[in-house]
């Protein structure tokens, strides 16, 4: 082969060219080095909308720590002193700007958007508050809580989507 390079190893027969997969190629920090963390995973959102569980799977996919976080600013280096993990952040640590500014400069974000009546089902292990009364109170949290997150995340995932299917899109984002 005398001074040429051979990129291209082995012929692949293409069925449907116009077919768009992605390939999942294990660790996604390995795909972007240059890519500021994901040291740590950051899953926010109001209570009950599904960080604690989305990252207890997220974390056992990636082989990493599992976290819950509802410290303020002066606790997040803490978080970056132990390493690669994903962080359920708790609603009112996560109302705190410097908090998820600092989270954001040290991973990736991820809010997890969930309306009233979804978070309303969610939290019916309130059985002593009526049903509107949870609503308007999860309506005045979100209402307050959506633009502190919507200014701190990276990427927004639906909460009520399968829980497979939100681990699966945070792991092809991450591997953006």
């Amino acid at each position: 082969m005398s001074g040429k390079r051979v990129f291209i190893k082995k012929k692949f027969e293409v069925t449907e060219p116009d077919k768009v997969e992605v390939s999942k190629l294990g660790d996604p920090a390995a795909l972007r080095p240059d890519m500021p963390g994901p040291e740590l995973v950051f899953l926010i959102g109001l209570d009950g909308s599904g960080k604690s569980e989305l990252g207890a799977l997220l974390a056992q996919r990636l082989g990493v720590d599992f976290k819950h976080f509802s410290g303020g600013p002066e606790d997040v280096p803490g978080l970056l002193e132990k390493g690669r993990a994903v962080v359920a952040v708790a609603e009112s640590a996560g109302l705190d700007p410097k908090t998820l500014a600092l989270a954001r400069d040290a991973g990736r974000v991820f809010y997890l958007m969930a309306d009233v009546d979804f978070l309303a089902g969610r939290l019916a292990a309130d059985r002593d508050q009526d049903l509107e009364a949870r609503r308007r109170d999860l309506a005045h949290r979100l209402w307050r809580a959506e633009p502190v997150f919507m200014a701190a995340l990276h990427f927004v995932l639906r909460a009520d989507a399968g829980l497979e299917d939100a681990v699966q899109e945070v792991l092809d984002k991450l591997a953006l």
